[in-house]
């Protein structure tokens, strides 16, 4: 796997070669994703995955109004300055940069709709699956 840091460097591959390794991430049923769903059945716990709806959750509880997604850390820009992991100016940077203003827009709208939204770094759930699938039934319970 490429070290984030790579960006920080001229890119070694050419135009073509980088769009096509990039094309190849996966935007859903990532491994965090996977590891997440897995504690919730666990749990015995009613989700419904990749829903047509605005914003495209990963997990959606219709019943509680739960919308649920999953950030990647590099792409939702976890912890930039602290990793000194910023891209250089340009496509990538301000890529992440609109990833993280349309998560605003998607919670403000999502919630002004009535439903509530959370969100988990990809670190956390790889890291601790349960403890998420934990605070989401928490939350699910709290709306009884």
């Amino acid at each position: 796997m490429l070290s984030c840091k790579l960006f920080s460097m001229s890119d070694v591959l050419t135009k073509r070669q980088r769009s096509y390794c990039m094309s190849c991430i996966r935007s859903n049923d990532t491994r965090a994703e996977r590891l997440l769903a897995s504690e919730l059945r666990k749990l015995k716990i009613k989700f419904r995955r990749h829903i047509k709806m605005f914003g495209s959750p990963d997990f959606v509880f219709h019943k509680h109004k739960l919308a649920v997604f999953v950030d990647g850390d590099f792409w939702h820009g976890y912890n930039w300055k602290k990793r000194k992991i910023i891209p250089k100016a340009g496509y990538w940077q301000e890529k992440i940069l609109r990833n993280m203003k349309r998560d605003l827009k998607v919670n403000r709208t999502l919630r002004d709709a009535g439903w509530r939204v959370t969100r988990f770094w990809e670190h956390k759930v790889v890291k601790q699956p349960a403890k998420c699938a934990v605070k989401i039934r928490e939350i699910l319970n709290d709306s009884l």
